[in-house]
């Protein structure tokens, strides 16, 4: 992801996938405009690049590392209690969370508020609940 700075002087992060992901980005787009009622706990989608190969975001914060000696944020209970409500609130939009990873969160520096950033999701209704007919 990159940040730059939006002609209006705010931040913008533009998140771009690969023009053979097409779906990946539709799909992903989809998903935070269902879900921008939780911004900030998710970014909030400012656009959508013409070409079809990035998205424009709201800036999150920095991503978490689970490698202390990285120098990199590592994260502390209260940013584990912010996570466990972020997917709770995700749930019961209807979406499931498949990839729920340190690195797929960030934190703002100055909030210290936890944000969930990749969104890796689907439809509950997607998912089976492994009872056959």
């Amino acid at each position: 992801m990159l940040k730059l700075t939006h002609n209006q002087g705010s931040s913008v992060v533009v998140k771009s996938f690969l023009p053979t992901h097409q779906g990946r980005l539709d799909e992903e787009h989809d998903c935070l405009i269902n879900l921008q009622t939780l911004v900030p706990l998710v970014p909030k989608i400012i656009g959508k690049s013409d070409d079809g190969t990035a998205l424009l975001l709201s800036p999150v914060g920095h991503p978490f590392s689970a490698m202390p000696q990285s120098g990199k944020l590592v994260p502390c209970g209260n940013d584990f209690l912010q996570l466990i409500e972020i997917l709770k609130k995700v749930h019961a939009m209807g979406f499931v969370h498949r990839d729920v990873r340190l690195y797929n969160f960030f934190r703002h520096p100055t909030t210290k508020k936890v944000s969930l950033c990749q969104l890796f999701l689907s439809p509950i209704s997607s998912y089976q609940t492994g009872v056959s007919e």
